[in-house]
């Protein structure tokens, strides 16, 4: 019986470890995920100014740059998001599998 106690709590430790582990992966998605937001952001607002001046074929260049540019940030963002989403259901897995053996 002691065994078995000692066995599940080295179980709960090494679930413990990796919940911890996923967590600080989370946040640091999150931050990356904050700081992509606030690019794209930066990239919107950048991309609307310039669609608000009359441009010249110069500038309608760099507008399409600007808005492939966006497209490309707004796909990190979403694979960010979903790779967010995937680590939070791990977390919460393990967290309710540390909550079963314990």
């Amino acid at each position: 019986m002691t065994h078995k106690i000692e066995r599940l709590e080295k179980e709960a430790d090494t679930l413990n470890e990796r919940f911890i582990e996923q967590k600080k992966k989370l946040e640091s998605l999150n931050e990356a995920l904050r700081k992509a937001e606030i690019r794209k952001d930066g990239f919107d607002k950048e991309s609307q100014a310039i669609r608000e001046v009359t441009v010249d074929d110069e500038e309608e260049k760099r507008e399409k740059e600007l808005l492939a540019k966006v497209e490309r940030e707004n796909a990190k963002v979403a694979s960010m998001k979903d790779e967010n989403n995937f680590l939070e259901t791990n977390v919460q897995a393990s967290r309710l599998t540390q909550y079963i053996i314990t």
